[in-house]
């Protein structure tokens, strides 16, 4: 049975990469939270993401955005 959810775009996973390879070369210093980062580095493999996930996600773009 295959593992229900929601896939990364393109974009979300090319953003994430962008991201997780600021804060490697040290251009992301005190940027970002823990839970932030673990999940820049799911979108960034590709990972299936639950519907709460992807609920809390939109809320935190909607908060970036307005």
């Amino acid at each position: 049975m295959a593992k229900e959810g929601y896939k990364p775009t393109a974009g979300m996973k090319a953003a994430a990469n962008r991201a997780l390879r600021w804060k490697k070369e040290g251009k992301a210093k005190g940027a970002g939270t823990m839970v932030g980062w673990t999940r820049a580095g799911q979108l960034s493999r590709g990972e299936t993401l639950s519907l709460s996930t992807v609920k809390r996600l939109a809320k935190w773009q909607t908060k970036w955005e307005g």
